[in-house]
């Protein structure tokens, strides 16, 4: 035989055998997407996460049983257009239904799951419309507001998650800050005792050792960690404002922080007067030492962590200007140049 009747016949059975092989990988691709015959041997609960990704949602149906194949379901979601379209919440799926079915089901939530982030340092009053307008997205939720601000406020719940709350003080502080799936059903009560759970599993309990050794209470951190979020906006500012309003309260001195009395009026905006300066409450750190009797929001863990490990600095007083930018002083003085300087 020449060698070219050789290089065509082998060119020929390159193309046979990768002939066959398409047909077979279409075959086998063909049986995996459109399976689905007879009666389903279990309904799968199933849910899709915010945020989970095509190949994330493949491997967890893949582990559920619900599909054969993991290359071949990303590559009929990919080839129909639907990546974007599978949507998070929660489903009861048949183990049977081929490509087709699963994704149309996928792609419209029997029960969607609502989901709602919490911003840090908002008062539980700003959490509640927060959480309000989420819910209002399934007109059949069962949240109520009043509800919610009515157990935060009585200073009488007993959440079932043991958190260290004093007797008789409302939840203000304990409402920790971040992303949560709630299903539609959820009351005022599992709303609150989810967020109390993710502040004990993220706060309280990495941090148990540490909050004994402090000397203060769990509760007086939260108070501080709440004026320490409002007070600063910068991460690399809260170390530094922690360690001066700690040295201030171990020194007996006057908190001075317009954003406890700003919580007073339930304003974050509201614009402090002189006439302000004078009112008699407990909130007014101007005109009393210690501590307010509640946090003043709900801070997040960045600001509970900087008071446990604060930068020791030499300041006593601080400024923020109008761009959120603080300015340092070490004595009374300086501090009021710096009033003048970005203040005036």
């Amino acid at each position: 035989m020449s060698i070219r009747k050789a290089g065509l016949l082998s060119a020929l059975i390159i193309v046979v055998l990768a002939a066959a092989g398409a047909l077979l990988l279409s075959s086998a691709y063909r049986k995996a997407a459109y399976k689905g015959s007879g009666e389903p041997t279990r309904i799968i609960d199933f849910t899709i996460e915010e945020g989970e990704t095509v190949s994330q949602i493949t491997t967890k149906l893949f582990n559920h049983g619900l599909i054969d194949n993991e290359l071949f379901f990303k590559f009929f979601v990919r080839q129909k257009g639907l990546s974007s379209k599978l949507q998070a919440g929660s489903f009861r799926i048949p183990d049977n239904l081929p490509y087709t079915e699963l994704t149309d089901t996928l792609q419209n939530a029997q029960h969607p799951d609502i989901w709602v982030t919490i911003p840090e340092g908002l008062m539980a009053v700003e959490i509640a419309d927060v959480l309000e307008e989420a819910f209002t997205l399934n007109p059949e939720n069962s949240f109520k507001k009043n509800a919610f601000l009515e157990l935060v406020n009585s200073g009488t719940y007993i959440p079932t998650i043991d958190v260290p709350v004093p007797d008789n003080t409302s939840l203000e502080g304990f409402l920790f800050p971040d992303t949560y799936r709630f299903p539609p059903d959820a009351t005022a009560e599992y709303v609150l005792d989810a967020m109390l759970g993710t502040l004990r599993q993220k706060v309280y309990e990495p941090n148990v050792s540490d909050i004994e050794r402090s000397g203060y209470s769990f509760h007086e951190l939260l108070t501080l960690a709440s004026i320490l979020e409002r007070e600063t906006r910068h991460e690399e500012d809260r170390r530094y404002v922690a360690d001066i309003l700690l040295r201030r309260q171990e020194s007996g001195w006057a908190l001075e922080v317009d954003a406890t009395l700003l919580y007073h009026f339930g304003d974050w905006k509201h614009v402090i007067t002189y006439e302000d300066l004078q009112i008699d409450s407990p909130y007014n750190t101007r005109k009393y030492t210690g501590l307010p009797p509640t946090p003043i929001a709900n801070p997040g863990q960045q600001a509970f962590d900087a008071l446990l490990d604060p930068s020791e600095n030499p300041y006593w007083f601080y400024i923020s200007d109008k761009d959120g930018i603080l300015h340092y002083a070490e004595t009374l003085e300086e501090h009021n140049e710096n009033i003048t300087t970005y203040l005036q």
